[in-house]
C-alpha cells in the first residue's frame, strides 16, 4: 500500500546507518514540508537534529514507516508535520483521526516520554477548497494532543494568513502547496517561541 515511499525511506535509513545521530537528537518527521526544509540546521544551530521527512507522506505512511525511521534514532524530541496530503487525497476527518491516533500512540510508546510537537495543517492556497476540513482536523488533533502532557500542538495555520483571512501568498511556492523561504521563516519563528516552554 505504501510501497511507492520505500525508495525514499530506504535512503533515509541508509543515511542514518552511515551517519548515526547522537543520542537525544530532535527528529523532524513527516511530509515534504519537512523534507524540503533545507535550512533546518542553519535555522536551529543550537539543536542537534535529523530530518526524516519523505515526500508525499500521509499519516498512514508515517505510521507504516515509523518503526524503521524513528526509534533507531533514539530521539529526545520529535517535531511532526503530516496530514495535509490526507486532506488533499480526500480522506475524511474520521479517517484522518484514526491514523493520527495510531501515530500519536507510537510516539507515546517511545522510551523516555519525549516531547512531541505537532505542527498544525497549514492553509495552502492550492487546497483552499478543503479549508473547512483543515480547520476541523486541526481542532480535533489539538484536542487529542491535549490529553498527553508531553505532546504540544503548535498553530502554524493562523500566522500564515493575511488580514483578510487568506493565505499570505509570499509564503508559498508557485504550486500553492510547498513553501518559500519566507514560509519556513514563519515556522522557525513560531517554533522558536515555543521551544523554551516545551523543553527541546
Amino acid at each position: 500500500m505504501y510501497e511507492w515511499f520505500s525508495e525514499e525511506v530506504a535512503i533515509l535509513v541508509k543515511c542514518r546507518e552511515e551517519n548515526p545521530p547522537p543520542l537525544g537528537v530532535t527528529a523532524f518527521y513527516g511530509s515534504s514540508s519537512i523534507r524540503l526544509w533545507e535550512s533546518l540546521p542553519e535555522d536551529f544551530p543550537d539543536m542537534t537534529l535529523i530530518n526524516l521527512g519523505f515526500g508525499g507522506s500521509t499519516l498512514g505512511s508515517c505510521v507504516f514507516y515509523f518503526d524503521a525511521l524513528v526509534p533507531p534514532c533514539q530521539p529526545g524530541a520529535m517535531v511532526c508535520y503530516v496530514g495535509e496530503n490526507d486532506i488533499g487525497d480526500g480522506r475524511s476527518p474520521d479517517q484522518i483521526m484514526t491514523d493520527f491516533n495510531l501515530l500519536h500512540g507510537k510516539v507515546a510508546a517511545l522510551p523516555g516520554d519525549i516531547p512531541f510537537v505537532y505542527l498544525s495543517i497549514k492553509p495552502s492556497p492550492n487546497r483552499w477548497s478543503f479549508i473547512d476540513r483543515i480547520k476541523e482536523v486541526n481542532g480535533r488533533i489539538a484536542g487529542e494532543i491535549a490529553k498527553r502532557p508531553q505532546s504540544h500542538f503548535i498553530d502554524v495555520y493562523t500566522p500564515m494568513l493575511n488580514d483578510n483571512g487568506r493565505p499570505r501568498r509570499e509564503l508559498w511556492a508557485e504550486d500553492g502547496i510547498h513553501m518559500t523561504r519566507d514560509g519556513y521563516r514563519v515556522w522557525w519563528q513560531i517554533i522558536s517561541v515555543h521551544r523554551r516552554d516545551i523543553g527541546f
